[in-house]
């Protein structure tokens, strides 16, 4: 049997079994022979993708256990695994996706935006410190519209509208991020 059969949406049973977070099917099909862990729906969303989006750590940890698993495949908006995870705040599966090899946490989506710039804007403290955290981090990368992802906490840097990310942080209220920022002597 291949495991490996896509739906008309491009879905494997892999697929489903992490949407749906059923550890014991995932586990199952992880196991079968030639099964491949990178598919694409047709969103372009892989099975790391779902299971990530969902927070469904054991899962997450099993498809990371898989051989070949490409951590860093972006879904046609050019999110990766680590954007969906740093976007909803999920720290313990940002940690298992920076233990991976070859991960990239600057990685752009097609607003150019990384993980760390939307764990930032939505103000996910321990997750914005993992990141930083990173071995690799560019935290001076700039989406489309100019800003670091400090424009959104802390780094006086000024975008097209002429906020620094001073504006953003007392806008924000990022009072945790700032002082990690100046720990890190990211500040200036």
């Amino acid at each position: 049997m291949d495991v490996n059969i896509q739906d008309q949406e491009g879905k494997s049973a892999l697929h489903y079994s992490v949407q749906n977070g059923h550890e014991t099917i995932v586990m199952r099909i992880l196991q079968a022979p030639n099964v491949y862990g990178n598919i694409k729906a047709q969103v372009g969303t892989t099975a790391l993708h779902y299971s990530v989006e969902r927070g469904h750590e054991v899962v997450i940890i099993k498809i990371l256990e898989a051989p070949n698993v490409d951590v860093n495949i972006q879904d046609e908006n050019g999110w990766t695994a680590l954007h969906y995870s740093a976007e909803m705040g999920h720290e313990a599966v940002v940690i298992k996706l920076l233990e991976a090899p070859n991960v990239d946490v600057n990685i752009k989506d097609q607003v150019e935006k990384t993980a760390l710039q939307y764990s930032v804007e939505r103000g996910h403290e321990a997750v914005i410190f993992k990141i930083l955290e990173a071995p690799n981090v560019d935290v001076n990368i700039k989406n489309q519209l100019g800003k670091t992802a400090f424009h959104y906490s802390a780094k006086n840097i000024q975008d097209e509208d002429g906020w620094t990310t001073v504006h953003y942080s007392a806008h924000m209220g990022h009072e945790a991020v700032l002082i990690k920022l100046w720990e890190l002597q990211m500040w200036m």
